[in-house]
C-alpha cells in the first residue's frame, strides 16, 4: 500500500476536503484508494483513534465505523504541527479536473528549502481515475532536479494567514506541558495504548481528583514502578510498558488537564502520560539461581530448531528462576533455561546450534515473580549453568518431556540399531 502524503503548515487548507474539518488544522494527510483508518494510523505513525478523533465531524463519532467516511484523494486533519520551523516546507498540490473514466491527470509535488541555495526538487506524478465517482490516487513516475528554487515546475501559493482558531483558550503544550516530574520520579513520555489491550496492565483506578502525584503514590503502594494517567482522571500502573506501546506518538496529543491539578496534564484520548518511580527497581535477570546459587546466568539464547535445551520441560503458572533451576537439578541436568515467562527447559549441555542473543530479548516476566524477575522471552531462552558443567555437547541421545500438571510424564527417545541402520522408537515412562 502506498505511503500517505503529509502536508504541514500550508498557507491555506488543501483541496479537496470534506465539510466539517476542524478550522485550525495545521498538519494534513491525503487518503489513498483502499486506505482504512488503522492502516493510515500505521502509515503516519499515529494511533488510528487519534486520527478518527481529529476528524469526527466527517468520519463519525464511533471510531469503529471510521472507514465508512474515508474518501480517496481527499485531505484529512492529523493534528497541530509539533514545531513552527522545519528544515523544509513540503507543499503538495494535487489537481482533480473533471475527466472521463480512465483518463489521466497530473499533479506536481514541490519541495522548497527554507534557507540557503540548495536546489528545489519537483516530483511529477500521474494519476489514474479509478471510477466515475471516486477520486484518483497518485504514484510518482519521474523526478526532476533543478539548480535553483526558481526552476520549479509548479507554483506554490502565495503566503496567507492561517485560519483563526475556533477557541481562544490556549491548548496545553506538547508532552505533558513541560511540567517537571514530581520528586523521585522521571517522565517517560506520552505513550499510546496498545490495540486490544493496555500499555500498563497490572492495576488501575479512576478518580475525579486525579493528579500525577496521586497516581504515582497509588502505583507505589501496589509495588509497581510505572504510573500512567489518562483521560484526566484515570490511573494505570505496571512493572513495564507493553512491548507494542509507542512513546511520544505525537506532539500535543497528551492534552487533557488532570482533574485534581489543572496545572498538570493527565494523558489524552487513548494516550498515557507515563512516569517512573525512580526509587523502585523493575524486573531483572537474576545472576544466580537454585539452592545456594548453584546455577549462574549463562546468557540469553535464540530458540530455534533444535532447541537449546531439549532434554526436559515443565510449564508452571508459578514459575520463577529458582524454581526452574531446582527442577532441572532434581532431574540430574546441569543446565536450566526459562522461556515465555513460565516454561522451564533442561539439558546436560547446550545444543551446539544454539546462538547467544542480546540479553534484552529475555524480557518476559516470570509468572511467579512478576515485577522482580525475567524468565526468558518470546523465542528467547534465559539459560543458567551449574558450576563445572560443559556448555556444549554433540547432541542428546534422548529427550525427556515433563508435563506441568504436577505429575510428570517422561518420554524417552533412545537410539537403536535395526538392520544396520539407526532407527528411533519412543519409550514412555521411567
Amino acid at each position: 500500500m502506498p505511503e500517505n502524503s503529509i502536508l504541514r503548515n500550508p498557507p491555506a487548507p488543501p483541496s479537496p476536503t470534506q465539510a466539517g474539518i476542524v478550522p485550525n488544522c495545521e498538519v494534513w494527510v491525503q487518503v489513498n484508494k483502499g486506505d482504512f483508518c488503522r492502516q493510515i494510523g500505521l502509515n503516519i505513525n499515529m494511533p488510528y483513534t487519534n486520527f478518527c478523533n481529529m476528524n469526527k465531524a466527517v468520519l463519525g463519532f464511533d471510531c469503529n465505523n471510521c472507514d465508512q467516511g474515508l474518501w480517496a484523494g481527499f485531505w484529512y486533519c492529523m493534528g497541530l504541527s509539533g514545531s513552527s520551523s522545519t528544515s523544509q516546507v513540503i507543499t503538495i498540490k494535487p489537481t482533480y479536473p473533471a475527466s472521463p473514466l480512465g483518463s489521466k491527470t497530473e499533479s506536481a509535488v514541490t519541495t522548497k528549502p527554507t534557507g540557503g541555495s540548495s536546489p528545489s526538487v519537483t516530483a511529477v506524478t500521474t494519476s489514474q481515475a479509478s471510477s466515475a465517482t471516486s477520486q484518483p490516487t497518485s504514484k510518482p513516475t519521474s523526478l526532476v532536479t533543478s539548480p535553483s528554487p526558481a526552476a520549479s515546475t509548479s507554483k506554490t501559493p502565495s503566503p496567507a494567514s492561517s485560519p483563526a482558531s475556533s477557541s481562544s483558550a490556549a491548548a496545553p503544550a506538547p508532552n505533558n506541558g513541560g511540567i517537571v516530574a514530581p520528586g523521585g520520579s522521571s517522565y517517560v513520555g506520552c505513550v499510546s495504548e496498545i490495540n486490544g489491550g493496555r500499555t500498563l496492565n497490572a492495576w488501575s483506578t479512576a478518580r475525579a481528583d486525579m493528579s500525577i502525584d496521586l497516581c504515582l503514590s497509588l502505583c507505589s503502594k501496589q509495588g509497581l514502578p510505572f504510573a500512567g494517567v489518562e483521560y484526566g482522571s484515570e490511573c494505570f500502573c505496571g512493572t513495564q510498558l507493553a512491548p507494542a506501546a509507542r512513546v511520544d506518538p505525537g506532539a500535543g496529543f497528551c492534552d487533557m488537564r488532570c482533574g485534581g491539578n489543572k496545572a498538570q496534564v493527565c494523558g489524552g484520548r487513548s494516550l498515557l502520560s507515563v512516569f517512573k518511580n525512580a526509587s523502585m527497581a523493575g524486573p531483572a535477570i537474576p545472576p544466580k539461581a537454585g539452592d545456594g546459587g548453584a546455577f549462574a546466568f549463562a546468557g540469553c539464547y535464540e530458540e530455534s530448531s533444535p532447541r537449546a535445551l531439549p532434554a526436559a520441560v515443565t510449564n508452571d503458572g508459578g514459575m520463577t528462576v529458582d524454581a526452574c533451576a531446582r527442577f532441572c537439578d532434581r532431574q540430574g541436568f546441569a543446565f536450566a533455561g526459562l522461556e515465555y515467562g513460565r516454561e522451564c527447559w533442561c539439558a546436560k549441555a547446550i545444543t551446539p546450534a544454539a546462538r547467544k542473543t542480546d540479553d534484552g530479548r529475555c524480557d518476559m516476566q516470570c509468572a511467579g515473580a512478576a515485577g522482580s524477575q525475567y524468565c526468558g522471552g518470546s523465542g528467547a531462552i534465559q539459560i543458567y549453568s551449574k558450576a563445572g558443567a560443559k556448555k556444549r555437547s554433540p547432541g542428546p541421545d534422548h529427550v525427556t518431556r515433563v508435563g506441568g500438571d504436577g505429575r510428570p510424564t517422561v518420554v524417552k527417545t533412545v537410539r537403536m540399531v535395526r538392520r544396520g541402520r539407526f532407527g528411533r522408537r519412543e519409550k514412555y515412562g521411567f
